[in-house]
């Protein structure tokens, strides 16, 4: 089966038996910006792009930093402001361009929408390598170390502290390696549609209740196989055609 029935397929007037679409293999590939903002929208907590190798059965994420200086239609600009002047088309817009291709599909919230998000999905089990006691005038976090479930206002604010410490940008990186490869599992899948429905409530995003059903069979066989999530320095790294 292919990443690419995650999107829309042109109408025929063909008829196709829905079994022969099916293959024994995963392949294909797909990209995706997931990015978190403040609630009034004037700054960026995270931005993230994941590229999909199913062939070479890699997740990988690169994580951009929101100072990065990029030109869109003539304007430059780093990524944050690109996302102040024009929202969610203007940060998908100055990602393309620093990714030197288009992004297939996106997911962005404010710190509100993230934090239900991650509720629905009754948070996520993250290991705390070391106990966390921070207090700064932009937030505050206790967090004991050890493998735990983390709610949406406690991971928010995990991710915000990742990136003040050193090498922070890959902890977020591998932080959300640990939650996507949480999320795409049988035990999250068996009840995916309630799930998906409820999340893409929460959120910005152009993926639709018809990808995911279109991607159902794909995601319950990328949880019964060995899927390797990489994190990234650089978007020349997220796709293997890149690679110097």
């Amino acid at each position: 089966m292919s990443i690419s029935d995650f999107f829309p397929k042109e109408e025929t007037t063909e008829t196709t038996d829905e079994t022969l679409i099916q293959t024994a293999e995963l392949s294909g590939e797909a990209s995706f910006l997931l990015a978190c903002s403040s609630d009034e929208k004037d700054s960026l907590y995270f931005v993230f792009v994941v590229f999909a190798d199913l062939d070479g059965k890699e997740i990988r994420v690169c994580p951009i930093a929101s100072n990065t200086v990029c030109n869109v239609g003539g304007v430059q600009d780093s990524i944050a402001g690109h996302y102040r002047r024009n929202s969610e088309r203007g940060l998908l817009n100055a990602v393309n361009s620093l990714c030197g291709f288009n992004i297939d599909r996106y997911a962005i919230s404010t710190a509100s929408q993230f934090k239900n998000a991650v509720n629905v999905l009754d948070g996520a089990v993250v290991t705390v390598p070391q106990r966390i006691n921070h207090k700064s005038e932009d937030f505050n976090l206790s967090l004991m170390p050890g493998e735990q479930s983390i709610k949406g206002e406690s991971l928010l604010k995990y991710f915000r502290y990742l990136l003040k410490q050193g090498g922070g940008m890959q902890a977020q990186g591998e932080l959300l390696c640990t939650m996507i490869s949480q999320y795409v599992s049988n035990s999250y899948l068996s009840a995916g549609r309630a799930y998906f429905s409820q999340v893409i409530n929460e959120i910005s995003s152009n993926i639709t209740i018809v990808d995911f059903s279109r991607t159902e069979p794909l995601l319950e066989a990328m949880a019964d196989s060995e899927i390797s999530y990489i994190t990234v320095n650089s978007v020349n790294e997220l796709k293997p055609s890149q690679e110097q």
